[in-house]
């Protein structure tokens, strides 16, 4: 009886230890990466909104092209997944972009900080008579901070300033060669008048 409840035992080990090594494969396979972390967050102003991205990547583990579920968990009120897709396919070795649409109110007080968490729910299905679907999940996070609204640039103020002045000099050059062709017509007309009145 010992023997054969080892054996049960051995062999329920073996099958979960060969579940959480296919598992963990799947997981070694898609990674989700962005272009905000911990120590630089997304910077955004009270009012404002930005579209950003997170990447899927299915750089390793068993050679399968992958579909990814995306989800927001935490910082739906500030952030969606924008397009229409609900399933993303991420091929082996390749990359998918994931938009996401960032929206901060106005009453929002600059300081204030937001994680916006996505889940990543993907599955891969494993050679065979049917398909053997493993699921597991990925989670990112993007650090929001809200900044106050930058200044606007003085170079742009400087530049119209130039450009109204350039303008004006123009039409002051057109006005003086104006009053010029007629002030030489004037003595030209008043020099004939004189030669025929003598």
């Amino acid at each position: 009886m010992i023997s054969i409840n080892n054996k049960k035992t051995t062999v329920m080990l073996g099958i979960f230890v060969g579940i959480f090594i296919i598992v963990i494969g799947s997981a070694l396979a898609f990674s989700v990466s962005s272009q905000y972390w911990k120590d630089y967050p997304l910077q955004i102003s009270p009012g404002e909104t930005k579209d950003i991205y997170v990447v899927l990547q299915n750089r390793a583990g068993t050679a399968e092209d992958l579909t990814a579920t995306g989800t927001i968990t935490q910082g739906s009120d500030i952030a969606k997944i924008t397009g229409l897709k609900k399933e993303y396919e991420v091929p082996f070795g390749e990359e998918t972009k994931v938009n996401i649409r960032v929206s901060i109110p106005k009453e929002v007080e600059v300081g204030h900080n937001y994680d916006i968490t996505i889940n990543f729910n993907f599955a891969s299905a494993t050679e065979g008579e049917g398909p053997l679907t493993i699921g597991s999940n990925v989670e990112k996070v993007i650090p929001v901070l809200v900044v106050a609204e930058p200044p606007k640039s003085s170079e742009t103020e400087e530049r119209n300033l130039w450009i109204y002045l350039i303008i004006g000099l123009i039409v002051l050059i057109i006005l003086a060669v104006i009053i010029i062709i007629k002030v030489i017509k004037n003595k030209g007309l008043q020099k004939a008048k004189n030669k025929k009145s003598r």
